[in-house]
């Protein structure tokens, strides 16, 4: 997928599922250990 239609896809895509649900499905599936304390400030 070219990058100009991975922008123009992401309000679509972010329906299914927030940035911050995506975040931390990433670090978890990576294994990454975090703490909630230590992420961004979400706006909902």
């Amino acid at each position: 997928m070219n990058v100009i239609k991975y922008i123009q896809m992401q309000k679509e895509h972010h329906k299914k599922k927030t940035f911050k649900e995506e975040y931390i499905e990433f670090l978890r599936n990576f294994e990454i250990e975090y703490n909630t304390g230590h992420l961004f400030e979400w706006i909902d």
